[in-house]
């Protein structure tokens, strides 16, 4: 068992996060129940709750070993056909950043799409017991 240390302090009311800890300092940016940020080690992370209840989902991004240097590409098997979907290990390191972009915003969308009406439902019932 070790010893923990953490610290978070809110800047514009809560929508952004500082949280200083012992290995650094991290930033996550949202509302009460969902943040987007990045942690300490530069892990990028996307957190959903319920708030109140203690209970919450963290899910961090993938992240590549080695971004500065290239893969070799993969001989093809058969040249005379070409694949439905392009692999992203096969792209230019600048078609790859663009591809890892597009796909994060397709997550975060996602998570949006999903949380909606949970966060509209809670907006409502927090509205009526006021």
């Amino acid at each position: 068992m070790g010893i923990y240390f953490r610290k978070r302090r809110s800047l514009l009311g809560n929508l952004l996060n500082v949280n200083l800890s012992r290995s650094g300092i991290g930033l996550s940016v949202g509302v009460r129940g969902f943040r987007l940020g990045v942690s300490s080690s530069g892990r990028r992370y996307v957190s959903a709750g319920l708030p109140g209840t203690g209970i919450y989902y963290r899910h961090f991004a993938k992240r590549e070993r080695n971004p500065t240097k290239p893969k070799p590409a993969k001989p093809e098997i058969n040249s005379d056909r070409t694949p439905a979907m392009a692999d992203a290990s096969l792209l230019h390191p600048a078609h790859r950043q663009i591809h890892n972009a597009a796909y994060n915003a397709g997550f975060l969308f996602g998570w949006l799409l999903i949380l909606t009406p949970f966060a509209l439902l809670a907006w409502l019932v927090w509205l009526g017991l006021r």
